[in-house]
Protein backbone atom coordinates (compact mmCIF):
# COMPACT_ATOMS: atom_id res chain seq x y z
CA UNK A 1 0.00 0.00 0.00
CA UNK A 2 1.42 3.70 -1.04
CA UNK A 3 2.83 5.92 1.83
CA UNK A 4 0.38 8.29 1.32
CA UNK A 5 -2.84 6.43 2.03
CA UNK A 6 -3.31 5.56 5.70
CA UNK A 7 -6.43 3.49 6.88
CA UNK A 8 -9.55 4.93 9.46
CA UNK A 9 -11.81 2.45 10.61
CA UNK A 10 -15.25 3.16 12.78
CA UNK A 11 -17.19 0.78 14.38
CA UNK A 12 -21.22 1.28 14.85
CA UNK A 13 -22.97 -0.87 17.44
CA UNK A 14 -25.64 -0.46 20.11
CA UNK A 15 -24.29 0.65 23.82
CA UNK A 16 -24.17 -3.31 24.77
CA UNK A 17 -21.77 -3.57 21.87
CA UNK A 18 -19.22 -0.46 22.72
CA UNK A 19 -19.31 -2.12 25.93
CA UNK A 20 -17.93 -5.49 24.26
CA UNK A 21 -15.56 -3.87 21.84
CA UNK A 22 -13.84 -1.54 24.50
CA UNK A 23 -13.33 -4.36 26.61
CA UNK A 24 -11.25 -6.19 23.47
CA UNK A 25 -10.10 -2.83 22.01
CA UNK A 26 -6.91 -3.19 23.39
CA UNK A 27 -4.43 -3.70 20.61
CA UNK A 28 -6.71 -4.79 18.39
CA UNK A 29 -8.96 -1.67 17.33
CA UNK A 30 -6.71 0.65 19.30
CA UNK A 31 -6.81 2.98 16.08
CA UNK A 32 -10.80 1.98 15.55
CA UNK A 33 -13.36 4.74 16.48
CA UNK A 34 -16.10 2.95 18.68
CA UNK A 35 -19.61 4.84 18.92
CA UNK A 36 -22.69 4.07 19.89
CA UNK A 37 -25.30 4.07 16.75
CA UNK A 38 -27.92 6.35 19.49
CA UNK A 39 -25.39 9.21 20.15
CA UNK A 40 -24.99 10.15 16.05
CA UNK A 41 -28.92 8.62 14.89
CA UNK A 42 -29.89 11.18 12.24
CA UNK A 43 -27.18 13.14 12.58
CA UNK A 44 -25.59 14.27 9.20
CA UNK A 45 -22.24 12.14 9.98
CA UNK A 46 -24.30 9.27 10.65
CA UNK A 47 -26.14 10.01 6.82
CA UNK A 48 -22.68 10.60 5.55
CA UNK A 49 -21.40 7.34 6.70
CA UNK A 50 -24.33 5.34 5.54
CA UNK A 51 -24.68 6.91 2.02
CA UNK A 52 -20.98 5.92 1.38
CA UNK A 53 -21.90 2.57 2.70
CA UNK A 54 -24.86 2.62 0.57
CA UNK A 55 -22.92 3.81 -2.94
CA UNK A 56 -20.21 0.99 -2.00
CA UNK A 57 -22.64 -2.12 -1.67
CA UNK A 58 -24.03 -1.13 -5.00
CA UNK A 59 -20.75 -0.21 -6.37
CA UNK A 60 -19.72 -3.93 -5.98
CA UNK A 61 -22.79 -5.47 -6.66
CA UNK A 62 -23.92 -6.68 -3.77
CA UNK A 63 -27.41 -5.31 -2.41
CA UNK A 64 -29.18 -7.73 -0.07
CA UNK A 65 -31.98 -6.80 2.73
CA UNK A 66 -29.09 -8.32 5.30
CA UNK A 67 -26.39 -5.47 4.25
CA UNK A 68 -28.06 -2.38 3.83
CA UNK A 69 -27.50 0.36 6.06
CA UNK A 70 -30.56 0.90 7.01
CA UNK A 71 -31.50 -2.79 7.94
CA UNK A 72 -28.08 -2.75 10.24
CA UNK A 73 -29.67 0.75 11.89
CA UNK A 74 -32.83 -0.76 12.36
CA UNK A 75 -31.80 -4.01 14.16
CA UNK A 76 -29.22 -1.71 15.99
CA UNK A 77 -32.68 0.28 17.43
CA UNK A 78 -34.30 -3.13 18.44
CA UNK A 79 -31.68 -4.42 20.23
CA UNK A 80 -30.21 -1.03 21.96
CA UNK A 81 -32.15 -2.03 25.37
CA UNK A 82 -30.94 -5.77 25.36
CA UNK A 83 -28.98 -6.78 28.21
CA UNK A 84 -27.63 -10.19 26.46
CA UNK A 85 -27.12 -11.96 23.22
CA UNK A 86 -25.57 -11.25 20.35
CA UNK A 87 -25.20 -7.61 19.40
CA UNK A 88 -25.31 -6.22 16.08
CA UNK A 89 -21.90 -4.04 14.58
CA UNK A 90 -20.69 -2.55 11.67
CA UNK A 91 -16.79 -2.18 11.05
CA UNK A 92 -16.44 0.31 8.29
CA UNK A 93 -12.45 0.70 7.01
CA UNK A 94 -11.63 3.43 4.66
CA UNK A 95 -8.25 3.88 3.03
CA UNK A 96 -7.18 7.49 2.33
CA UNK A 97 -10.92 8.92 3.18
CA UNK A 98 -12.87 6.57 0.69
CA UNK A 99 -14.84 3.52 2.11
CA UNK A 100 -12.83 0.12 1.05
CA UNK A 101 -14.65 -2.06 3.28
CA UNK A 102 -17.57 -2.89 5.29
CA UNK A 103 -18.36 -6.23 7.56
CA UNK A 104 -21.67 -6.47 9.39
CA UNK A 105 -22.32 -8.92 12.06
CA UNK A 106 -23.00 -9.06 15.56
CA UNK A 107 -20.59 -9.63 18.59
CA UNK A 108 -21.62 -11.47 22.40
CA UNK A 109 -21.90 -14.40 24.07
CA UNK A 110 -23.59 -17.25 22.93
CA UNK A 111 -24.65 -20.65 22.94
CA UNK A 112 -24.73 -22.77 19.64
CA UNK A 113 -27.50 -25.36 19.04
CA UNK A 114 -26.12 -28.46 17.16
CA UNK A 115 -28.95 -30.62 15.51
CA UNK A 116 -32.44 -30.48 15.26
CA UNK A 117 -35.64 -31.37 16.92
CA UNK A 118 -35.41 -34.23 19.68
CA UNK A 119 -32.21 -34.40 19.22
CA UNK A 120 -30.95 -30.96 19.64
CA UNK A 121 -28.22 -29.82 22.14
CA UNK A 122 -27.12 -26.17 23.30
CA UNK A 123 -23.04 -25.60 23.33
CA UNK A 124 -21.54 -24.18 26.36
CA UNK A 125 -21.71 -20.07 26.30
CA UNK A 126 -18.74 -18.40 23.93
CA UNK A 127 -17.99 -15.30 23.12
CA UNK A 128 -17.54 -14.54 19.70
CA UNK A 129 -18.29 -12.70 16.33
CA UNK A 130 -20.40 -13.88 13.66
CA UNK A 131 -20.25 -12.32 10.26
CA UNK A 132 -23.55 -13.69 8.26
CA UNK A 133 -24.81 -13.73 4.71
CA UNK A 134 -23.55 -10.64 2.34
CA UNK A 135 -21.89 -9.36 5.58
CA UNK A 136 -18.24 -8.09 3.79
CA UNK A 137 -18.93 -5.57 1.48
CA UNK A 138 -15.10 -4.56 -0.06
CA UNK A 139 -13.84 -2.87 -3.67
CA UNK A 140 -10.83 -3.94 -5.37
CA UNK A 141 -8.69 -2.68 -2.12
CA UNK A 142 -7.67 -5.69 -0.71
CA UNK A 143 -5.38 -4.17 2.28
CA UNK A 144 -8.43 -3.15 4.03
CA UNK A 145 -10.10 -6.67 3.83
CA UNK A 146 -7.07 -7.94 5.32
CA UNK A 147 -6.75 -5.73 7.57
CA UNK A 148 -10.08 -6.51 9.44
CA UNK A 149 -9.20 -9.85 9.13
CA UNK A 150 -5.85 -9.40 10.69
CA UNK A 151 -7.73 -7.62 13.42
CA UNK A 152 -9.84 -10.93 14.10
CA UNK A 153 -7.12 -13.28 14.32
CA UNK A 154 -5.64 -10.77 17.18
CA UNK A 155 -8.65 -11.16 18.75
CA UNK A 156 -8.51 -14.51 18.58
CA UNK A 157 -5.02 -14.28 20.31
CA UNK A 158 -5.28 -12.12 23.09
CA UNK A 159 -8.15 -14.27 23.65
CA UNK A 160 -11.00 -11.45 23.97
CA UNK A 161 -13.43 -13.68 21.74
CA UNK A 162 -13.87 -18.09 21.46
CA UNK A 163 -15.25 -18.33 17.74
CA UNK A 164 -14.77 -15.98 14.75
CA UNK A 165 -18.01 -17.07 12.26
CA UNK A 166 -18.16 -16.00 8.44
CA UNK A 167 -21.19 -17.72 7.25
CA UNK A 168 -22.18 -18.43 3.84
CA UNK A 169 -19.16 -17.46 1.87
CA UNK A 170 -18.80 -18.03 -1.80
CA UNK A 171 -15.54 -20.23 -2.17
CA UNK A 172 -12.76 -18.56 -4.26
CA UNK A 173 -13.60 -15.51 -3.80
CA UNK A 174 -10.87 -12.69 -2.15
CA UNK A 175 -12.93 -12.95 1.41
CA UNK A 176 -12.69 -16.72 1.45
CA UNK A 177 -8.88 -16.95 1.02
CA UNK A 178 -8.12 -13.88 2.76
CA UNK A 179 -10.44 -14.96 5.89
CA UNK A 180 -8.53 -18.47 5.41
CA UNK A 181 -5.10 -16.84 5.04
CA UNK A 182 -5.57 -14.47 7.87
CA UNK A 183 -7.13 -17.01 10.33
CA UNK A 184 -5.28 -20.07 8.89
CA UNK A 185 -3.53 -20.65 12.04
CA UNK A 186 -6.50 -21.37 13.84
CA UNK A 187 -8.44 -24.50 14.26
CA UNK A 188 -11.26 -24.41 11.87
CA UNK A 189 -14.35 -26.20 10.61
CA UNK A 190 -16.22 -25.52 7.23
CA UNK A 191 -19.62 -26.66 6.49
CA UNK A 192 -20.02 -26.64 2.51
CA UNK A 193 -23.30 -25.70 0.73
CA UNK A 194 -24.18 -25.61 -2.96
CA UNK A 195 -26.45 -22.13 -3.83
CA UNK A 196 -28.24 -22.09 -6.81
CA UNK A 197 -29.43 -19.63 -9.12
CA UNK A 198 -30.87 -18.39 -12.18
CA UNK A 199 -28.84 -15.99 -14.51
CA UNK A 200 -31.16 -14.36 -16.61
CA UNK A 201 -28.56 -11.72 -18.33
CA UNK A 202 -25.14 -12.30 -19.93
CA UNK A 203 -22.61 -10.06 -18.11
CA UNK A 204 -20.96 -9.47 -20.76
CA UNK A 205 -23.02 -8.64 -23.43
CA UNK A 206 -26.10 -7.52 -21.46
CA UNK A 207 -28.53 -9.74 -23.87
CA UNK A 208 -30.93 -12.04 -22.17
CA UNK A 209 -29.48 -15.96 -21.98
CA UNK A 210 -31.35 -18.73 -22.74
CA UNK A 211 -31.58 -20.91 -19.88
CA UNK A 212 -32.02 -24.12 -20.11
CA UNK A 213 -31.55 -26.93 -22.93
CA UNK A 214 -34.71 -27.36 -25.78
CA UNK A 215 -35.66 -30.41 -23.99
CA UNK A 216 -36.05 -28.95 -21.09
CA UNK A 217 -38.19 -25.58 -22.14
CA UNK A 218 -40.22 -28.38 -23.62
CA UNK A 219 -40.62 -30.05 -20.48
CA UNK A 220 -41.75 -27.00 -18.77
CA UNK A 221 -44.01 -26.26 -21.46
CA UNK A 222 -46.12 -29.17 -21.47
CA UNK A 223 -46.21 -29.04 -17.52
CA UNK A 224 -47.45 -25.71 -17.95
CA UNK A 225 -50.41 -26.90 -20.18
CA UNK A 226 -51.01 -29.79 -18.71
CA UNK A 227 -51.46 -28.01 -15.57
CA UNK A 228 -54.37 -25.55 -17.33
CA UNK A 229 -56.18 -27.89 -18.84
CA UNK A 230 -56.62 -29.28 -15.25
CA UNK A 231 -58.43 -25.55 -14.95
CA UNK A 232 -59.99 -25.57 -18.54
CA UNK A 233 -57.15 -23.44 -19.15
CA UNK A 234 -57.59 -20.63 -16.28
CA UNK A 235 -54.74 -21.16 -14.97
CA UNK A 236 -53.36 -17.19 -14.07
CA UNK A 237 -50.39 -15.45 -11.47
CA UNK A 238 -50.81 -12.62 -9.65
CA UNK A 239 -48.40 -10.54 -9.04
CA UNK A 240 -48.34 -9.10 -5.38
CA UNK A 241 -45.75 -6.15 -4.97
CA UNK A 242 -48.11 -3.22 -2.51
CA UNK A 243 -49.09 -3.03 0.66
CA UNK A 244 -52.89 -2.73 -0.16
CA UNK A 245 -52.76 -6.30 -1.20
CA UNK A 246 -50.45 -7.97 1.39
CA UNK A 247 -53.70 -8.87 3.48
CA UNK A 248 -55.06 -10.04 0.87
CA UNK A 249 -52.48 -12.64 -0.17
CA UNK A 250 -51.54 -13.72 3.82
CA UNK A 251 -54.92 -15.20 3.68
CA UNK A 252 -54.69 -16.60 0.40
CA UNK A 253 -51.13 -18.43 1.12
CA UNK A 254 -52.46 -19.80 4.47
CA UNK A 255 -54.58 -21.68 2.63
CA UNK A 256 -52.03 -23.23 0.92
CA UNK A 257 -49.80 -23.63 3.77
CA UNK A 258 -52.82 -25.12 5.86
CA UNK A 259 -53.21 -27.90 3.49
CA UNK A 260 -49.08 -28.74 3.10
CA UNK A 261 -46.39 -30.28 4.95
CA UNK A 262 -45.35 -26.49 5.80
CA UNK A 263 -48.31 -26.95 8.64
CA UNK A 264 -46.32 -29.31 10.41
CA UNK A 265 -43.65 -27.63 10.73
CA UNK A 266 -44.97 -24.24 11.70
CA UNK A 267 -43.30 -22.58 8.36
CA UNK A 268 -44.39 -21.27 5.61
CA UNK A 269 -47.06 -17.76 5.69
CA UNK A 270 -49.55 -17.64 7.89
CA UNK A 271 -52.07 -15.48 9.37
CA UNK A 272 -52.26 -14.01 12.72
CA UNK A 273 -48.38 -13.18 12.75
CA UNK A 274 -48.05 -9.43 13.01
CA UNK A 275 -44.44 -9.20 12.94
CA UNK A 276 -43.91 -11.05 9.59
CA UNK A 277 -47.09 -8.55 7.99
CA UNK A 278 -45.12 -5.37 9.21
CA UNK A 279 -42.19 -7.02 7.66
CA UNK A 280 -43.83 -7.92 4.52
CA UNK A 281 -45.38 -3.83 4.41
CA UNK A 282 -41.68 -2.92 4.86
CA UNK A 283 -40.71 -4.53 1.70
CA UNK A 284 -43.85 -2.95 -0.04
CA UNK A 285 -43.30 0.64 1.14
CA UNK A 286 -39.76 -0.02 0.35
CA UNK A 287 -40.77 -1.05 -3.62
CA UNK A 288 -38.99 -4.21 -3.04
CA UNK A 289 -41.74 -6.83 -2.22
CA UNK A 290 -42.40 -9.66 -4.93
CA UNK A 291 -44.95 -12.33 -4.07
CA UNK A 292 -46.86 -14.62 -6.09
CA UNK A 293 -49.81 -16.61 -6.35
CA UNK A 294 -50.68 -19.31 -8.91
CA UNK A 295 -54.97 -19.79 -9.45
CA UNK A 296 -56.90 -22.45 -11.32
CA UNK A 297 -60.51 -21.12 -11.80
CA UNK A 298 -59.67 -18.52 -8.66
CA UNK A 299 -58.76 -21.26 -6.63
CA UNK A 300 -55.07 -20.32 -4.80
CA UNK A 301 -52.95 -23.99 -6.03
CA UNK A 302 -49.42 -21.97 -5.79
CA UNK A 303 -47.46 -19.32 -4.15
CA UNK A 304 -43.96 -17.44 -4.39
CA UNK A 305 -42.69 -15.25 -2.10
CA UNK A 306 -39.15 -12.88 -1.96
CA UNK A 307 -37.96 -9.90 -2.43
CA UNK A 308 -35.87 -7.78 -5.08
CA UNK A 309 -32.13 -6.96 -3.59
CA UNK A 310 -30.68 -5.07 -6.33
CA UNK A 311 -30.91 -6.80 -9.84
CA UNK A 312 -31.24 -9.99 -7.80
CA UNK A 313 -34.88 -11.39 -6.80
CA UNK A 314 -34.22 -13.43 -3.60
CA UNK A 315 -37.01 -15.89 -2.92
CA UNK A 316 -37.75 -17.27 0.74
CA UNK A 317 -40.96 -18.83 0.77
CA UNK A 318 -43.34 -21.21 -2.03
CA UNK A 319 -45.73 -23.84 -1.58
CA UNK A 320 -47.90 -25.55 -3.50
CA UNK A 321 -51.28 -27.65 -2.76
CA UNK A 322 -50.60 -31.47 -2.88
CA UNK A 323 -53.67 -32.69 -4.19
CA UNK A 324 -52.10 -31.39 -7.76
CA UNK A 325 -48.68 -32.92 -6.78
CA UNK A 326 -48.42 -34.92 -10.10
CA UNK A 327 -48.78 -31.58 -12.27
CA UNK A 328 -45.86 -29.89 -10.57
CA UNK A 329 -47.82 -26.56 -9.92
CA UNK A 330 -44.59 -25.20 -8.36
CA UNK A 331 -42.36 -25.88 -11.54
CA UNK A 332 -44.81 -23.93 -13.41
CA UNK A 333 -45.08 -21.15 -11.33
CA UNK A 334 -41.57 -20.60 -10.94
CA UNK A 335 -40.98 -20.95 -14.47
CA UNK A 336 -43.60 -18.41 -15.43
CA UNK A 337 -42.63 -15.81 -12.34
CA UNK A 338 -38.41 -16.23 -13.85
CA UNK A 339 -39.85 -15.18 -16.95
CA UNK A 340 -41.89 -12.41 -15.57
CA UNK A 341 -38.60 -11.46 -13.52
CA UNK A 342 -36.92 -11.89 -17.50
CA UNK A 343 -39.16 -8.79 -18.87
CA UNK A 344 -38.71 -6.47 -15.77
CA UNK A 345 -34.92 -6.78 -16.32
CA UNK A 346 -34.06 -8.41 -13.20
CA UNK A 347 -30.93 -10.01 -14.10
CA UNK A 348 -30.52 -13.09 -11.62
CA UNK A 349 -32.69 -14.86 -9.48
CA UNK A 350 -31.28 -16.58 -6.19
CA UNK A 351 -32.85 -19.99 -5.40
CA UNK A 352 -30.88 -20.78 -2.15
CA UNK A 353 -29.18 -23.38 -1.14
CA UNK A 354 -29.59 -27.56 -1.31
CA UNK A 355 -29.60 -29.71 -4.33
CA UNK A 356 -33.26 -29.76 -4.65
CA UNK A 357 -34.38 -31.45 -7.84
CA UNK A 358 -36.35 -28.35 -8.90
CA UNK A 359 -33.42 -26.00 -8.37
CA UNK A 360 -30.71 -27.82 -10.11
CA UNK A 361 -33.70 -28.01 -12.84
CA UNK A 362 -34.50 -24.31 -12.67
CA UNK A 363 -30.58 -23.39 -12.11
CA UNK A 364 -27.90 -22.66 -14.75
CA UNK A 365 -25.32 -21.55 -11.75
CA UNK A 366 -24.13 -23.62 -9.04
CA UNK A 367 -22.70 -21.92 -6.26
CA UNK A 368 -20.17 -23.08 -3.66
CA UNK A 369 -20.73 -21.74 -0.64
CA UNK A 370 -18.78 -23.08 3.08
CA UNK A 371 -19.71 -21.89 6.53
CA UNK A 372 -16.15 -20.75 8.19
CA UNK A 373 -15.69 -21.38 11.94
CA UNK A 374 -12.65 -20.27 13.58
CA UNK A 375 -11.96 -21.52 17.27
CA UNK A 376 -8.93 -20.14 19.65
CA UNK A 377 -7.40 -22.41 22.14
CA UNK A 378 -9.05 -23.17 26.14
CA UNK A 379 -11.10 -25.77 26.88
CA UNK A 380 -14.41 -24.42 25.96
CA UNK A 381 -13.42 -23.40 22.51
CA UNK A 382 -11.58 -27.09 22.08
CA UNK A 383 -14.89 -28.82 23.18
CA UNK A 384 -17.11 -27.04 20.40
CA UNK A 385 -14.33 -27.37 17.87
CA UNK A 386 -14.54 -30.71 18.35
CA UNK A 387 -18.26 -31.29 18.62
CA UNK A 388 -18.54 -29.38 15.41
CA UNK A 389 -15.84 -31.02 13.14
CA UNK A 390 -17.69 -34.24 14.24
CA UNK A 391 -21.04 -33.36 13.58
CA UNK A 392 -19.53 -32.23 10.48
CA UNK A 393 -17.71 -35.50 9.52
CA UNK A 394 -21.32 -37.62 10.66
CA UNK A 395 -23.48 -35.41 8.66
CA UNK A 396 -21.13 -35.70 5.30
CA UNK A 397 -20.48 -39.63 5.61
CA UNK A 398 -24.17 -40.01 6.10
CA UNK A 399 -25.53 -38.08 2.52
CA UNK A 400 -22.23 -39.82 1.01
CA UNK A 401 -24.13 -43.47 1.70
CA UNK A 402 -27.49 -41.89 1.23
CA UNK A 403 -26.88 -40.58 -1.83
CA UNK A 404 -24.62 -43.40 -3.24
CA UNK A 405 -27.67 -45.86 -2.92
CA UNK A 406 -30.30 -43.33 -4.22
CA UNK A 407 -32.23 -43.19 -1.17
CA UNK A 408 -31.90 -39.58 -0.25
CA UNK A 409 -34.45 -38.05 -2.12
CA UNK A 410 -37.36 -40.75 -0.95
CA UNK A 411 -36.44 -40.70 2.60
CA UNK A 412 -37.38 -37.10 2.04
CA UNK A 413 -40.22 -37.86 0.08
CA UNK A 414 -41.20 -40.03 2.72
CA UNK A 415 -40.40 -37.60 5.66
CA UNK A 416 -42.88 -34.83 4.04
CA UNK A 417 -45.32 -37.06 3.16
CA UNK A 418 -45.11 -37.72 6.94
CA UNK A 419 -45.69 -34.49 8.24
CA UNK A 420 -48.37 -33.89 5.64
CA UNK A 421 -50.50 -36.88 7.26
CA UNK A 422 -50.21 -35.12 10.86
CA UNK A 423 -50.88 -31.45 10.03
CA UNK A 424 -54.18 -33.34 8.16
Amino acid sequence: MPHNEKHSGIILTTSKGVVFFSRVATSAFADFEIVDTTTIDRSARLSALTSEWDVLRKAVGLETRFNSPAAFLNRARKYQNHQYGMHPFAILDSISDRLACVVIGEIGRDKRSHGAGPMSFRSVNLTKIRVSESGVIHNAQQESLIRVFDVISRLLSEGSIDVFEILDVIKGTQCHDFACLALGKWRSTQREKNRWQVILVDSKTGERLVRNSSKTRSDFRRRDKKLAHEFDGDLVVETVSRTEQIDYFIHEASKIVLQSYQAGLGIGVREGDEAYRDYLYELASEGVLRSYLLRGKGRPIAYLQGDLQGRVYRPWATSYLEDFKEFRPGIVLWVRVINALADEGVEAVDLGWGDAAYKEQLGNRRLETVDLRFFRGGWRSSLEYWVDRSLLEIDRRLRLILNENGVFNSLRSIWRDSILKRAR
